[in-house]
């Protein structure tokens, strides 16, 4: 199976949203240090290209997301994610649905490609014993067929490395190769899964690495493949108190050709 790139009048999708974390505290005297565990939910993303993206809440709910030029306005049902539309064209929607766990087992795309002519397209998902993602069929009009996608994780529920069926055979394209022992943006978090098809759309394509809405803690080092291109990174990171990302330097290497990029988080945490 080959990737097939189509005019789909921008298909450029989302991101993000929340999360749990942990604070260290240093305890007067000589003791050990004690964790003290909150709870934290992303309020922005940020990126040196000139992307933001801003979280809205109510109270501990999120209600919508801003920032997203082909989704502005999005749905939930008692705190889970639903659908996003396009206030300006309703024809552009984005449809969630879940099994009975409340793990997401399919989404929906609906819109018109680039010649103007409408599609649905499903992904379907499925998890191993620890309801962690497993496997990805994926539909949408860049790509010829259905493309099949597996996901590996190490001890600590990391992604490390994720596989596509493509050109009659299965490829890594994606490997995650050292990782720190802080905690992800996203950790332990239902709306990584609901935004993971956007991770693998990433890789498919040679964009970013967002596997942090899968991983436990936050990647060092990977690797990426997009067609016959191999992309290294590497990131370093600046921490809130808590532990969790506030800042992230990445670089990327593709034929011995570096560029440099910044991605900025903020977030309530609350003990």
């Amino acid at each position: 199976m080959s990737l097939k790139l189509l005019n789909t009048t921008g298909l450029a999708f989302m991101l993000f949203v929340s999360f749990s974390c942990k604070k260290k505290q240093i305890v007067v005297g000589e003791e050990e240090p004690v964790e003290v565990k909150a709870t934290c939910s992303i309020t922005s993303n940020g990126r040196s290209e000139g992307i933001r993206y801003d979280f809205i809440y109510d109270e501990a709910t999120m209600v919508n997301i801003n920032g997203f030029n082909d989704f502005d306005t999005f749905i939930y049902e008692g705190g889970v994610l639903r659908k996003g539309i396009n206030s300006r064209d309703k024809s552009y929607s984005v449809t969630f649905f879940y099994d009975a766990k409340k793990l997401l087992n399919k989404v929906v795309f609906d819109g018109k490609d680039g010649q103007n002519k409408p599609f649905s397209h499903a992904t379907t998902l499925t998890y191993n014993a620890s309801n962690r993602i497993e496997s990805m069929k994926l539909g949408l009009p860049i790509f010829d067929d259905m493309v099949d996608t597996r996901f590996n994780y190490d001890a600590k529920g990391n992604l490390q490395t994720l596989s596509a069926y493509l050109d009659g055979q299965w490829q890594t394209i994606l490997e995650n190769t050292a990782f720190d022992e802080k905690s992800a943006p996203y950790k332990n978090q239902q709306i990584g899964q609901v935004l993971s098809y956007f991770m693998v759309y990433s890789v498919l394509t040679g964009g970013n690495n967002l596997s942090y809405f899968l991983n436990q803690n936050n990647v060092k080092t990977a690797r990426m493949k997009s067609g016959n291109t191999t992309i290294a990174l590497s990131y370093t990171y600046q921490y809130n108190e808590y532990g969790y990302p506030v800042k992230s330097e990445i670089t990327r290497t593709v034929n011995n050709k570096i560029t440099s990029l910044s991605e900025y988080f903020t977030y309530l945490c609350k003990k």
